[in-house]
């Protein structure tokens, strides 16, 4: 017996995968259109297909399905993401130069839920957490994988979840002028701030900052006046 199903298989609903909220300067995830430094979920897109979220409820009260709808013709690719600010600044939907999406409510670091519901009310996903760190995200592993929550230290908004540790920042293009100024480059995650403090004496280190900056602002480049020192030593800091 031969069964042939010509039919289109029935789309999985999008899920909450990734979610911030504790998410602080100056170390945080910033929204540069905002020059702030709200928190923020990740919704995905578990299938092949796009799907039209328009008509759908977002929330933070689970007894409260029809808090804030999301507005018409927003479209998730598959599979794909769509980042969220939950910053209470819905006039911004339309404007963001990313396509994020602005919702009418806050998160709570203490812990709360979120959740997505269809037009008819029906839920689609809905996640609860405990209380957060601050700039750490938790989210699902791989994406869209509901069984377990997982705290994210290497957060990846827009972008495929993972549990990986921090790589250390690189150093490149060291460079010692005739008249003693060092320079380097340092290199390091994207939307991460970095700072790079020098000192004299590794025995009774004076660390003084010498260069701050985030990779996605472009390379931070040092240049040090080393001044004919003996000795000079670099450490380059993740700002929490």
């Amino acid at each position: 017996i031969t069964v042939t199903n010509l039919g289109t298989p029935a789309l999985r609903p999008v899920v909450i995968n990734e979610w911030m909220a504790d998410n602080a300067g100056p170390g945080g995830f910033p929204n540069f259109t905002q020059d702030g430094f709200p928190d923020w979920f990740e919704l995905y897109n578990p299938n092949a297909a796009p799907v039209n979220l328009a008509g759908h409820f977002l929330t933070d009260t689970l007894s409260e399905p029809a808090k804030w709808q999301i507005p018409g013709n927003t479209t998730i690719p598959g599979p794909g993401f769509l980042l969220v600010w939950a910053d209470r600044q819905p006039h911004l939907n339309g404007t963001d130069p990313n396509g994020d999406l602005h919702a009418d409510f806050q998160l709570s670091n203490t812990g709360e839920a979120i959740a997505l519901f269809a037009p008819d009310g029906s839920l689609q996903h809905a996640v609860t957490f405990g209380p957060q760190l601050e700039n750490v995200s938790q989210g699902l592993f791989p994406d869209g994988n509901t069984n377990q929550y997982h705290p994210m230290p290497r957060w990846t908004p827009r972008l495929p979840n993972t549990v990986e540790p921090l790589p250390p920042p690189t150093i490149a293009n060291l460079a010692l002028d005739a008249d003693g100024t060092l320079s380097f480059d340092v290199g390091g995650l994207p939307h991460r701030l970095y700072r790079v403090d020098a000192a004299d004496d590794l025995a009774f280190p004076d660390w003084q900052p010498i260069a701050t900056n985030r990779v996605d602002l472009g390379a931070i480049v040092v240049s040090d006046a080393t001044g004919g020192r003996q000795h000079r030593y670099y450490r380059v800091l993740l700002i929490p």
